[in-house]
Protein backbone atom coordinates (compact mmCIF):
# COMPACT_ATOMS: atom_id res chain seq x y z
CA UNK A 1 0.00 0.00 0.00
CA UNK A 2 1.68 3.29 -1.14
CA UNK A 3 0.69 6.24 1.54
CA UNK A 4 2.27 9.66 2.71
CA UNK A 5 4.80 9.21 5.43
CA UNK A 6 3.49 10.40 8.87
CA UNK A 7 5.55 11.45 11.88
CA UNK A 8 4.93 8.22 13.57
CA UNK A 9 7.04 6.67 10.99
CA UNK A 10 9.91 8.72 11.73
CA UNK A 11 11.96 6.17 13.71
CA UNK A 12 10.96 2.92 11.17
CA UNK A 13 12.16 5.49 8.19
CA UNK A 14 15.63 6.12 10.45
CA UNK A 15 15.99 2.30 10.70
CA UNK A 16 15.53 1.79 7.31
CA UNK A 17 18.64 3.71 5.91
CA UNK A 18 21.84 4.83 8.36
CA UNK A 19 22.09 7.83 6.56
CA UNK A 20 18.03 8.92 7.94
CA UNK A 21 19.48 7.87 11.37
CA UNK A 22 19.77 11.34 13.07
CA UNK A 23 16.17 12.37 11.84
CA UNK A 24 17.11 15.58 10.60
CA UNK A 25 16.38 14.28 7.25
CA UNK A 26 12.75 12.66 7.58
CA UNK A 27 12.21 15.80 9.79
CA UNK A 28 12.70 18.09 6.77
CA UNK A 29 10.84 15.78 4.29
CA UNK A 30 8.15 15.40 6.63
CA UNK A 31 8.32 19.84 7.00
CA UNK A 32 7.98 19.88 3.02
CA UNK A 33 5.44 17.58 2.77
CA UNK A 34 3.50 19.45 5.46
CA UNK A 35 4.21 22.62 3.08
CA UNK A 36 2.95 21.25 0.04
CA UNK A 37 6.20 21.50 -1.81
CA UNK A 38 6.74 17.78 -1.70
CA UNK A 39 5.14 14.47 -1.09
CA UNK A 40 7.10 12.02 1.19
CA UNK A 41 5.80 8.57 0.08
CA UNK A 42 5.80 4.65 1.77
CA UNK A 43 5.21 1.40 1.16
CA UNK A 44 3.96 -0.24 4.19
CA UNK A 45 3.59 -4.16 4.00
CA UNK A 46 2.29 -6.22 6.53
CA UNK A 47 2.68 -3.22 8.90
CA UNK A 48 5.92 -2.86 7.83
CA UNK A 49 7.66 -0.13 6.19
CA UNK A 50 9.54 -1.76 3.30
CA UNK A 51 9.93 1.00 0.49
CA UNK A 52 10.15 5.01 -0.12
CA UNK A 53 10.53 7.76 -2.15
CA UNK A 54 10.87 11.70 -2.30
CA UNK A 55 8.98 13.82 -4.97
CA UNK A 56 10.02 17.47 -4.85
CA UNK A 57 7.20 19.45 -7.06
CA UNK A 58 10.21 22.32 -6.87
CA UNK A 59 12.44 19.80 -8.93
CA UNK A 60 16.27 20.33 -8.64
CA UNK A 61 19.10 22.48 -9.38
CA UNK A 62 19.41 20.52 -13.34
CA UNK A 63 16.02 20.66 -13.70
CA UNK A 64 13.89 23.37 -11.54
CA UNK A 65 10.77 23.24 -14.23
CA UNK A 66 8.94 19.85 -13.07
CA UNK A 67 9.28 17.39 -10.42
CA UNK A 68 12.09 15.59 -9.31
CA UNK A 69 11.65 12.05 -7.86
CA UNK A 70 14.51 11.57 -5.19
CA UNK A 71 15.88 8.89 -3.14
CA UNK A 72 13.37 5.93 -3.82
CA UNK A 73 14.98 3.09 -1.53
CA UNK A 74 12.95 -1.07 -0.81
CA UNK A 75 14.77 -2.70 1.69
CA UNK A 76 16.84 -5.77 0.31
CA UNK A 77 14.06 -7.80 0.78
CA UNK A 78 11.35 -7.05 -0.52
CA UNK A 79 13.17 -6.20 -3.69
CA UNK A 80 11.69 -7.62 -6.64
CA UNK A 81 7.91 -7.17 -5.62
CA UNK A 82 7.08 -4.24 -7.67
CA UNK A 83 7.24 -1.67 -4.76
CA UNK A 84 9.45 0.44 -6.59
CA UNK A 85 7.50 0.66 -9.32
CA UNK A 86 4.06 1.33 -7.37
CA UNK A 87 5.99 4.15 -5.55
CA UNK A 88 7.67 5.92 -9.41
CA UNK A 89 3.51 5.16 -11.08
CA UNK A 90 2.26 7.02 -8.01
CA UNK A 91 4.96 10.22 -8.12
CA UNK A 92 3.59 10.16 -11.61
CA UNK A 93 0.02 10.21 -10.93
CA UNK A 94 0.61 13.00 -7.87
CA UNK A 95 2.59 15.29 -10.61
CA UNK A 96 0.16 15.17 -13.44
CA UNK A 97 -2.77 15.44 -11.10
CA UNK A 98 -0.61 18.78 -9.90
CA UNK A 99 -0.75 19.61 -14.02
CA UNK A 100 2.53 18.55 -14.42
CA UNK A 101 3.35 17.04 -18.03
CA UNK A 102 6.67 15.68 -16.85
CA UNK A 103 8.91 14.10 -14.33
CA UNK A 104 12.43 13.74 -13.69
CA UNK A 105 15.16 11.85 -11.52
CA UNK A 106 18.95 11.32 -11.24
CA UNK A 107 20.22 7.72 -12.25
CA UNK A 108 23.51 5.89 -13.13
CA UNK A 109 25.30 6.55 -16.27
CA UNK A 110 25.56 2.65 -16.19
CA UNK A 111 23.21 1.30 -18.26
CA UNK A 112 23.85 -1.99 -16.93
CA UNK A 113 22.32 -0.70 -13.46
CA UNK A 114 19.29 -2.70 -11.70
CA UNK A 115 17.75 0.87 -10.67
CA UNK A 116 18.37 2.47 -14.38
CA UNK A 117 16.77 -0.30 -16.26
CA UNK A 118 13.85 -0.18 -14.19
CA UNK A 119 13.28 3.61 -15.13
CA UNK A 120 14.20 3.06 -18.47
CA UNK A 121 11.38 -0.19 -18.38
CA UNK A 122 8.95 2.31 -17.17
CA UNK A 123 9.70 5.03 -20.14
CA UNK A 124 12.34 7.60 -18.95
CA UNK A 125 15.23 8.83 -20.98
CA UNK A 126 18.44 9.92 -20.53
CA UNK A 127 17.65 14.36 -21.07
CA UNK A 128 20.80 14.43 -22.97
CA UNK A 129 23.08 16.29 -20.40
CA UNK A 130 26.35 15.39 -18.98
CA UNK A 131 26.76 12.61 -15.88
CA UNK A 132 27.84 14.84 -12.56
CA UNK A 133 28.76 14.05 -9.04
CA UNK A 134 25.04 14.11 -7.29
CA UNK A 135 26.87 13.33 -4.08
CA UNK A 136 29.93 12.11 -2.42
CA UNK A 137 28.97 9.00 -0.20
CA UNK A 138 31.99 7.50 2.56
CA UNK A 139 33.97 9.19 0.45
CA UNK A 140 32.91 7.79 -2.93
CA UNK A 141 31.82 10.41 -5.61
CA UNK A 142 28.13 8.93 -6.92
CA UNK A 143 27.75 10.19 -10.69
CA UNK A 144 24.64 10.63 -12.60
CA UNK A 145 22.61 11.61 -15.47
CA UNK A 146 18.87 12.85 -15.03
CA UNK A 147 16.24 10.92 -16.68
CA UNK A 148 12.99 12.40 -17.32
CA UNK A 149 9.37 11.16 -18.38
CA UNK A 150 6.51 12.83 -19.74
CA UNK A 151 3.09 12.25 -18.47
CA UNK A 152 1.23 14.29 -21.05
CA UNK A 153 -0.61 17.32 -21.77
CA UNK A 154 -0.05 19.29 -18.53
CA UNK A 155 -3.39 19.12 -16.62
CA UNK A 156 -4.26 15.77 -18.26
CA UNK A 157 -3.96 12.67 -15.44
CA UNK A 158 -2.60 9.54 -16.65
CA UNK A 159 -4.56 6.48 -16.45
CA UNK A 160 -4.17 4.32 -12.98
Amino acid sequence: MVRNALPADAAELQALRPYLADGRIVAQRLEEQHQGRAEFLVVEDHGRLVSFVFLKYYGKTTHPDYPDIEDLYTVERERGHGHATALLQACELRAAQRGHGQIGLAASPDRANVARRLYEKLDYRHDGGPAYVDGVYDGVEDWAIDLEKNLGEPGQTPPE
